[in-house]
Order: structure tokens, then sequence, then C-alpha cells
């Protein structure tokens, strides 16, 4: 038996509603309805325009497109359903269908029957919260308001900032058991009393719909007045936007009603201007006011000095722009993201077998459901890791549009690959979901099936896999990170008769050859004892003085010569002339020219695993060559496969990127025109991959640097339609795959050339990032500029 680790977590159903800007009565509409949604607060709304309008963007060199704008919001949220406010706003997004729904499929009319609904409305929350909370009488009472705009222009801000009941007769009994559970006091917005609300604080019914959600924010925005024209609908939409994503760190401050609130704007600023606590540096936390989209910069600058700024040094900082909700817009170790959300957790260890690799679990509910049938009401999000056996697939690339792989299961529920992992949609009526587990190279090889991709291992693949597997997986492959350990074994392999070497000179070489100290027996060992070698005798035949290889199991009295096929006796007597115990190279590593590169492929697997992967919070899924077949014949092999997906404690959601990888040892012309050639096409058939070459040798002719360089600058270029760089390339020599001690690739670097301690001082913390590491790299071996002053010297230039 087999197990999987398993951690589920229970969220809201996220939805996206797409609508115009410029559509009043939807716009409302939506915030209406998310009023009455559980999880609505954090459900986006993304505009969609036929034409991109002028005041959409004034940061940017080239004017989005509306394609462009869509898929970016759609990106960063990963919703798991498209509402359309009208039919075909969602045509261009990509998403299966049956997960594209309209408004009237979200609430239920009162008698009705919530069959086909999706998500879950408020009706059984708010009994919950009566039942468990709100029927004692407390000594302080519970400050539960609803705010009443005096015309449609405040009706529609009421709605949008602290939630308002929809209009229709057939839904108003959510507004009637929110008054009588309760006890719901009812307010009229006033410009004199939104100060009032802000500094006391009340319980609105947006508020209330969000109960039981705990929300962990992954962001780092600065306490913000988000100044805006509560006549432009955009400008609501924006302000929604930036609540789902930082939540009360964004104050809203209708730019109409600024004179009244000028006393609150500053007291806001002189009150969060203060120290970074626990910083011992002086940093400060610096509030801003940023101003919509809908303000013009002039009138922004005037809106700020009289009635924001404040008379304190270091205080004022004003923000033109609007945040651009881009996960592809940032590299490095942290970055803007939405909020994780939680209500529930479980972690869990489930068993399988090769015969039926299905795990049952059980899916997580709210508890305050009652009784609800119909699909994708909840979300439950889950993390597979497999802590001892790393062959098994626990990374899934990340398509939460219309994913053909992992299959569904249970006759039609979803399972979304997402940066938050696994995101499964499961039926309300069933308590259970069936996950496949798979190896890492059966996962790889369906994903690519299901992209008209066929696949086979190459016979390097083989090696390279019999390598690992033979080894015991990447810490055994540890024995192998020393130059002179493999050219040791290389020598043996190319022997033109028998692959053996005494056994005592086979112990002290490998013992010699191996630099770490603590591995110096270690790395001996593994070779052993995993099956690397076997021992045997080497025998000389008493009739034709032919030696031949016994292994131990075929040692007898009597022996058969290899050459001349006649029996002769074991000797007994002359074993110093006749007989020598020797270890043989077997499989892979009895393999000439370095195992036909296996030994470059398999520790280059290990350093995404072991030197940038756990210590880092990665997670990779491997695959050792295969060649690719697409479906216009083109045949392509690269020497390994990966899905690595890096995560932090600042960055939980990340994308699992595409690694191809070209295994060399050290021949002087090792990276050829075909080698660059056939990794650039790979490239280009998966835009964004990660190309990594991996080199034996610590030093690149002149060609291969020319060769790899122009590789890696066309490889920076961003793709307009993928809105990334065309490829990540990355290097990788004997000093990152043979040098590593501890699994550290600082220590490596410190004590490599003076260009890789310089980089080390630039990169300290980064250096595991796999966009740092590439542009690191390039630097380094391929004497690039930094990719950050590439793109700037671009920009410049692009601007003259």
């Amino acid at each position: 038996m087999k197990t999987i680790n398993i951690k589920s977590r229970l969220r809201p159903i996220r939805f996206a509603f797409l609508v115009r800007p410029t559509d009043k009565k939807n716009i409302e509409k939506i915030f209406r309805i998310n009023t009455c949604l559980w999880g609505g607060l954090y459900n986006p709304i993304i505009p969609v325009f036929g034409r991109t309008p002028t005041w959409w963007s004034n940061d940017s060199l080239k004017r989005e497109l509306p394609s462009e704008a869509l898929n970016r919001y759609l990106d960063f949220f990963e919703p798991d359903i498209l509402v359309e406010c009208e039919k075909g706003l969602a045509r261009n997004s990509g998403y299966d269908s049956r997960r594209v729904i309209n408004l009237e499929e979200l609430l239920v009319g009162e008698g009705h029957e919530s069959w086909n609904g999706f998500g879950l409305d408020t009706y059984d929350l708010y009994n919950e919260l009566y039942d468990n909370e709100y029927k004692y009488q407390l000594r302080t009472p519970h400050n539960i308001t609803i705010v009443e705009g005096k015309s449609a222009v405040q009706n529609m801000l009421v709605s949008c900032l602290f939630g308002k009941f929809p209009e229709q007769k057939e839904y108003s009994y959510y507004e009637r058991v929110f008054k009588d559970n309760f006890d719901a006091h009812t307010i009229k917005l006033e410009d004199e009393n939104l100060d009032k609300i802000y500094r006391e604080g009340i319980t609105s019914p947006i508020r209330m719909a969000n109960k039981y959600i705990k929300r962990y924010s992954n962001n780092h925005m600065s306490p913000t007045l988000f100044v805006f024209d509560l006549t432009k609908p955009y400008d609501l939409i924006d302000y929604w936007n930036l609540r789902a994503v930082y939540a009360n760190r964004v104050i809203p401050i209708p730019k109409q009603w600024i004179s009244q609130l000028s006393a609150y704007c500053k007291e806001f600023i002189l009150k969060n201007y203060r120290p970074l606590p626990g910083n011992r540096y002086g940093v400060m936390i610096r509030p801003q006011a940023m101003f919509s989209r809908g303000i013009e910069d002039e009138e922004a600058n005037t809106i700020f000095e009289n009635h924001i700024k404040v008379d304190r040094e270091g205080a004022n900082c004003i923000q033109h722009w609007y945040p651009r909700f881009d996960v592809k817009a940032y590299k490095g170790i942290s970055r803007d993201q939405r909020p994780l959300l939680t209500v529930e957790e479980r972690d869990a260890e489930y068993s399988f077998d090769d015969n039926d690799s299905t795990v049952k679990l059980d899916t997580l509910k709210p508890s305050f459901v009652n009784n609800h049938r119909g699909n994708c009401k909840w979300a439950n999000v889950i993390k597979l890791r497999s802590w001892i056996d790393r062959s098994i697939n626990t990374v899934f690339p990340i398509d939460f549009r219309n994913p053909k792989f992992p299959r569904s299961y249970m006759g039609g529920d979803f399972a979304l690959p997402t940066s938050e992992g696994l995101t499964l949609l499961p039926r309300a009526i069933s308590n259970t979901e069936y996950v496949e587990i798979k190896t890492c190279s059966d996962a790889i090889s369906t994903w690519l099936k299901s992209k008209d991709i066929t696949t086979v291992q190459s016979d390097a693949g083989r090696s390279t896999q019999q390598i690992i597997d033979t080894l015991g997986g990447f810490w055994g492959v540890r024995a192998l990170t020393s130059k002179k350990v493999i050219e040791e074994l290389n020598k043996i392999a190319m022997k033109p008769a028998s692959k053996t070497d005494n056994v005592m000179a086979f112990r002290n070489k490998i013992i010699a050859a191996t630099k770490n100290k603590r591995w110096k027996n270690r790395s001996f060992d593994q070779l052993v004892n995993n099956g690397a070698v076997e021992l045997g005798a080497e025998i000389k035949c008493t009739e034709c003085g032919h030696p031949s290889w016994f292994e131990l199991p075929k040692l007898d009295h009597s022996l058969k010569c290899d050459l001349c096929m006649r029996l002769f006796d074991f000797p007994k007597v002359d074993t110093k002339n006749h007989l020598i115990w020797a270890y043989r190279l077997i499989g892979p590593f009895a393999l000439p020219n370095y195992a036909k590169g296996g030994y470059s492929a398999s520790l280059s697997i290990r350093f995404f695993s072991e030197v940038i992967g756990e210590a880092s919070f990665s997670n990779m899924s491997w695959s050792a060559g295969r060649e690719l077949t697409y479906s216009d014949g083109k045949k392509i092999e690269a020497d390994y496969l990966l899905w690595l997906q890096q995560t932090s404690p600042l960055d939980n959601h990340s994308q699992a990127r595409l690694v191809f990888g070209e295994a060399k040892s050290f021949a002087k012309e090792a990276i050829g025109i075909k080698d660059i050639s056939a990794m650039k096409e790979l490239a280009q058939r998966h835009p964004g991959a990660v190309l990594v070459f991996s080199l034996l040798k610590t030093n690149l002719s002149k060609s291969e640097k020319a060769r790899l360089a122009k590789l890696a600058l066309w490889g920076r270029e961003i793709d307009r339609k993928t809105r990334e760089q065309k490829a990540i390339v990355i290097v990788l020599t004997g000093i990152e795959l043979f040098s590593v001690d501890d699994f550290s690739l600082e220590d490596a670097w410190k004590n490599a050339t003076s260009k890789h301690k310089s980089i080390v001082e630039i990169y300290r913390y980064e250096l595991k990032d796999i966009d740092v590491l590439a542009d690191a790299t390039q630097q380094i071996y391929l004497g690039l500029p930094s990719y950050g002053d590439w793109w700037h010297k671009k920009f410049i230039k692009n601007k003259t």
C-alpha cells in the first residue's frame, strides 16, 4: 500500500460577474445579488468592453486590448463560475460553457426549489447565525444596520458600499428574514453621516453575508483612501474589486463629499503613518490617497492639496493609477494576489495501491447548509503531498477555464487545476469525491496527450529514470554530486571489455573523489548497496588464460570459460594470479558517454527537487527524457520535463511552471545549433515555458555563449497574446550540479568565481526563485545585463 497526504479546504464558490462598465442597471443588480450570496464580498466584477475606453489605463505605453483586460482579470481572480449580465460577454474567456451562467441562475425566488441554482444564498446562513449567536441579548447591542439612499445614485452607492437587497418581489424574503432575525435598523445616507458611519462602524448586510469565512491576506498594500466619482459606475466597480482583494485597508471616499470627509481623511493619514511593527530600520507605514480612473490628475492634485494633505513630513502620498491585478506583471519573491479564503480545513493521509489508484475522500461542506441539491454550491480546494515517494504526482498545470486534465469524476463534477490547488466543485447531495493518483511520468504524459501530443520515453530518458530509481530517488542521486565520481564511473564504463574494477581500488577512488566530507563513505555505500554495481569475481581460465566475470550466485567449484567454453576448476591455491574480487557497473551505469547523458539529467532533476525545492516550498513533478510528437507530425526530444510550482509564505498562489531540460556532459561544444532550435520550438509551442540547459562542465565556449544569449534575449520579450515572457532560459553548470553542499546554492556560488559572489550579494534571498535564477545565470554565464536593466533600456528606447 502507498499513502498520499491530502489537505482539503472549504471555501465559497468564486463567481466573476461580466458586465459592461456603463451598464448601471446590471451593475447595481450585481451589488444587490452579492448581498444575498455567501462569500459575495469576494466575487470580482470584470468590466467588458468592445473597444478600450480612454479612461481605462494611463500607465502603459500601449493601450490594453479588451481581450487582454478580460484575461488579465480572469488570471488574477481565477473564478470558478462566470456570470454574464448579457449573453455573449464570456465569448472570449475560454471557459467551459457549463460554467457560464446568467444572473437569474443565482438567487432562489420565494416558494421555488433550488435544484439547479449555483452557489449558496444567505437564507440558511441567517437562520444559523440567529440560532447560534444573535438571539441572545448582549450587554452591548449588535449594530446591524441597513443603509438607504435618498436618490438612485445614492442607492447604487449604498448597494456597493454596504449592500442592499434585491428589488424584485420574489426576492423580498431575504430582507424580511434579515430584519426579523437581527433586529436591524435603517438609516438614511447623507453626506454628513458617512463620516459617522466610518468612525463608529456598522455591521451591514454585505458584511453579514460573509460570516464564517476567514480571510488571509496575500498582499502588501498600505492603508488607502480611494477617492472616486460616485456618478461613474466603473469607479464603483473598481472600489468593489479593491475591497475584494485588500479588504478594510481601502476606505471609499466619494469626491462629491470630500469637504465633509476632509477631517476624517487627514486623521486617517496621521493615524496610519507609523513605524512598521518589528522593523529595526525606521521603515514607516505610508498611507496613501489613490484616485480613481474617473478623476483626472489635475483635479486629483487639487483635491489632495485642499482636503487630504497633512502637515507632517513624509506622511503624504498620492497615487494616480489603479492596481493592475496582473499575476504576470511582477516576477520575484512577493506580489499582490487575491486573499486566501477558508471556512474549514482537514489534513489527512489516504491509502491506495497500484491496482486501484483512486482515492475516496469526504468533502467538506458549510455547517449551515440544509438539504441542498444541485451542483456548484461551494468549493473544496485540495493539495496533494507525498512526503516519501517523489514519483507520485502532486502538481497540476494551471488551467481553470476548460481543463482536460485531470479528468472529473462521478458524472460531471468539476476538477479545476488552479494556483490554490485542485479545486473541486462537488454536488451538494454528495459527501464524497474521487481523486485519481498518478505517477509523475503518467500524469505528464496524460496531460500532453490531452493537448494532442503523444510521447514515448527516449533511450536517454530510460537511462535517467533507471539511475534515479536505482539510487533510491533524489537523496541517493546525491552520490553523483562530484565530478570525479562521475569521471571514475565513466572510465570503467568506457572499458572495451568487462566494466569492472578491483574492490578496494573502486572503493578508494570513490571515497577520494567525493568532495563532501560527510558523504565520503555514503557515496560508495549508496552506489554499492543500491545496485549501481554488483560484486563478483574476475577469474582467469586455467585452460586458455582468458579472464571471465562471474556473479556471486554463479560461483561454483567448476566454472565455464566465456571464451573457450571449457570447464575449469575454481582457483583455490593461486588466487593472487587467477582471481580478482571486483565491482562491475550494471544497468545505466555501464553505458558509455556518462550514461548517455543520464548523469547530467539526473543531477538536474535533483537540483530542482532538492536544491531549490522543499526549502523554498516548491512542489515538483518530473519525467525523465521523452520524445514529443505533435499533431503536425513534428518530433522534439527533451532530456527531462518538470512541473514546478514554487510558493512561499508571501506567495500562496503560484503558477505551475512547465520546464524543458537539455542535459549535456563535458563536450567542448556541447550546446549546438540543433539543441537551440529544438528548445526554441518547444517554447513557441508552449509559451512561457522554462528552458534549462544543464552541463556537467563549468565553462561554456564562446560559440555556446553566443547561441544561448541570442535565445535568452528572444525569451525575454513579452508575448502579446499570453502577456508573459516567451521563454525563461536557465543555464546550469557543474558548479550548480556538483558543488551544492547541504542543499545551498548560495554557498556553492560564494565558493565559485567573483561573478558568482557578486550575484549572491544582489539576489541573496531570491536565488531559488525560477525567474531570479534565470536572470542570475544569464548574467554569469552569458554575459547579459540583468533583466531589470535590459527592460529599462528597452522602455526608454520605446518611449523616445
